[in-house]
């Protein structure tokens, strides 16, 4: 049955994209899975070897994955010790905090409380997640074990000073996109602040719709715009959104990258993979009339199937008695937290959070 629905699946992308009309669906994946497995490579190395080419590599991630944050964190790490990449831009840190970043990732011991507090200052008191702690961590690992004399791994806060309460709340839905567009516009400054020095190489790491590279005014179409080929964007593996638990669409391309073990990275765009698409994806109903998978992803990173990823996990104690009330709050208006659950204060929501994320596990 699984295949059944997994070839017509195809069957509508071929008709829907820009395959080629004289082959079989069966035909055509033969086709698309010959070049996953004559281009893939390993992720760390694929992201590595398109900074030969590119000033700018833009991650796009769907948020809370713990298995996106480890690859990032390794990621880092990798990049530190065999790239002449030293700037990590990402919107987890807000611009207004850069400068305390870096002073806690060059610091000569980790001091993980500095670490949460400095996420605590960030627009959302909900965001304790051990696992982008983690990355933290590992710039600072790196920036400690790196040889006398070279150059630190230094971060780039992107994130504008906007609130995630104030924004959930707010009535006014052009002041919403007021604050929205102004997100983007302040992301967009500062990664370009960080490649005003000649030869830099940043790695950007930013929620996927940050990182389409075709859409309005978004970060990544606003760069790729004004900088071309200086910038590409790889997208991470996630649920496109359509019909299903698991979308149609986001079945197709687990049959086309069936088989790669590990995390891989493949190119899309110029790619046979170009033209893939689906009527019934949001994403292609969102990127206009004729869009495909390369408008949507220029490479890709494959982790795991997405019934394999994981959520993240709570940091105990984040939040505290100072952000205990914003943090119920978006709880509640997130559905996070019932209405109905006794979460008197910051201790009860903590745990709130922790089975929250234990029970997607």
């Amino acid at each position: 049955m699984r295949q059944s629905i997994l070839t017509t699946a195809l069957a509508c992308a071929l008709l829907a994209g820009a395959a080629v009309a004289q082959e079989s669906p069966d035909e055509e994946m033969v086709r698309l899975r010959e070049y996953v497995g004559r281009s893939a490579r390993p992720a760390c190395e694929y992201v590595a070897d398109l900074f030969a080419d590119h000033d700018v590599v833009i991650i796009g991630e769907i948020h809370e994955v713990a298995d996106n944050e480890e690859f990032i964190a390794d990621l880092l790490v990798d990049l530190a010790r065999r790239t002449a990449v030293r700037r990590y831009a990402t919107e987890f840190v807000p611009r207004r905090l850069s400068a305390e970043a870096n002073a806690l990732v060059q610091a000569p011991q980790w001091d993980e409380a500095a670490a949460i507090d400095l996420m605590r200052r960030g627009p959302n008191p909900l965001w304790g997640y051990r696992e982008y702690l983690a990355i933290l961590e590992a710039i600072w690992r790196s920036n400690a074990d790196r040889p006398p004399g070279a150059a630190p791994m230094l971060i780039v806060g992107l994130d504008s000073d906007w609130k995630q309460l104030a924004l959930l709340e707010e009535p006014d839905q052009a002041k919403n996109f007021r604050t929205r567009l102004e997100r983007e516009r302040c992301m967009v400054e500062s990664l370009e602040t960080a490649i005003q020095e000649p030869g830099a190489k940043v790695l950007a790491h930013v929620g996927y719709a940050h990182s389409i590279t075709k859409h309005g005014e978004r970060f990544a179409t606003v760069l790729k715009r004004r900088y071309g080929e200086r910038i590409f964007q790889v997208a991470l593996h996630h649920n496109f959104p359509g019909p299903g638990e698991t979308s149609p669409f986001t079945g197709l391309l687990e049959e086309v990258l069936a088989g790669q073990h590990g995390p891989v990275g493949v190119t899309v765009k110029g790619s046979p993979l170009a033209g893939l698409r689906r009527d019934d994806c949001m994403y292609f109903t969102m990127l206009g009339s004729g869009s495909s998978l390369d408008e949507a992803a220029e490479g890709y990173l494959y982790l795991a199937p997405v019934r394999d990823l994981r959520p993240v996990s709570w940091i105990d104690g984040f939040i505290t008695d100072e952000t205990f009330e914003q943090a119920r709050a978006i709880a509640l208006k997130m559905k996070r937290l019932d209405a109905q659950q006794p979460c008197p204060d910051a201790a009860a929501l903590n745990a709130a959070m922790k089975q929250h994320f234990e029970s997607r596990r």
